[in-house]
């Protein structure tokens, strides 16, 4: 048997090694190579590459794919992604551009799993080092209740996920049209009826864990509108005609409906923060407090929670800060640590919720960062 957990190393079994993992079973090559069940975000898999023999790129003293391994690009350099690049944004109102089709789902990303012959033979060895594990490396954003202060100006934040570095594919993996994606803009349409505007953000999605996208002119913009990201290789702000660019929807994503408020709101700040212990036994963590009306308002439980794989995934530790009242146009920090036991999950994240009975504060959520900020 040559796997651990959710990660096949080789030499790789069809029967012991894809069953356990994938949860499929048989021993045809092709039918296993072409499972629906394969994470399309695992750096190794079945992918459509000409040669048949890709030994030549194994790292046989460490049992693994050393740097000389480039079958798992694919024949295109794509990871065996495919998905329609844009060159003009358009009109989002007409069917035939660019953005129509952004805003309208109609742009996943197929992945295209060898069919066999010359050009894309079956390969038992693409799945040595897989990770069934894996997750899209571009993240979420982090509040769909979005806060428009004083001067008109609204924050979009989105949290960009570490992954790990070996068996899941990154940003800088992926190249399309030799760029990659970690040197692209986080984009972002805001839409409603025939009435739409872009944001991009002020840095890519290299520089670090978090982006923001500020929007100015929205004073007048308050209410429900649906926001659809998207990889941006220039910025733009506005609505109108754009330059021709590359542009790229992000795979499996679908609108999400956001809530523009005006200022004189209670709410917590954007982006908590969390980091391990060197023991991997407790979170550090700071989280602002807002209070954007004139008169103080008293949080009775706000729940900081550590979870386990996803913002939504098992509590692995909490606490409660009881009866927070916080003065009117201020902001209140709070500091502290939460016990937890980091094991077995590929990334972390602190969570911060109000359970005050009755409230509409929207939570907010950050990926706990590794032990010295890494």
């Amino acid at each position: 048997m040559a796997h651990q957990g959710s990660i096949i190393s080789a030499p790789v079994q069809m029967q012991s090694d894809l069953a356990s993992v994938l949860g499929i079973s048989g021993t045809d090559l092709a039918t296993s190579c072409q499972s629906s069940a394969i994470n399309k975000w695992a750096k190794y898999k079945p992918v459509r590459y000409a040669n048949i023999n890709t030994i030549a790129g194994w790292d046989a003293q460490n049992n693994r794919w050393g740097s000389g391994a480039i079958w798992w690009k694919a024949n295109d350099g794509l990871c065996g992604f495919s998905t329609e690049v844009g060159s003009e944004f358009g009109d989002p109102t007409q069917s035939s551009s660019w953005s129509y089709k952004l805003i309208h789902g109609q742009l996943g990303w197929a992945y295209n799993r060898p069919n066999g012959g010359s050009s894309a033979p079956y390969r038992l060895t693409d799945f040595a080092c897989y990770y069934h594990d894996a997750i899209a490396p571009y993240g979420e954003i982090g509040s769909t209740n979005i806060y428009i202060d004083q001067n008109g100006n609204a924050q979009i934040d989105w949290e960009v996920v570490t992954v790990d570095d070996y068996y899941n594919l990154k940003l800088t993996d992926i190249q399309p049209g030799g760029n990659s994606l970690s040197d692209f803009y986080l984009g972002v349409i805001l839409f409603r009826g025939s009435t739409w505007s872009v944001y991009t953000s002020s840095t890519k999605f290299g520089a670090g864990q978090s982006l923001s996208v500020v929007m100015s002119n929205m004073a007048s913009k308050a209410g429900t509108w649906n926001l659809m990201p998207f990889f941006s290789r220039y910025q733009v702000n506005g609505q109108g005609t754009f330059d021709p660019g590359t542009f790229i929807s992000m795979a499996d994503t679908q609108p999400v409906s956001v809530t523009l408020t005006t200022q004189g709101s209670n709410r917590f700040g954007p982006a908590p923060w969390g980091e391990w212990n060197q023991y991997g036994t407790a979170v550090t963590y700071e989280i602002d407090i807002i209070n954007e009306t004139s008169t103080p308002h008293t949080y009775t439980g706000v729940r900081i929670s550590i979870r386990g794989g996803s913002r939504n995934g098992n509590e692995l530790g909490y606490v409660v800060l009881s009866n927070v009242t916080v003065a009117g146009h201020t902001t209140d920090t709070k500091a502290g640590t939460v016990t937890a036991n980091k094991s077995g999950y590929s990334s972390y994240w602190i969570v911060v919720h109000d359970q005050t009975t009755g409230s509409t504060i929207d939570d907010v959520f950050m990926q706990v960062e590794d032990y010295g900020g890494m």
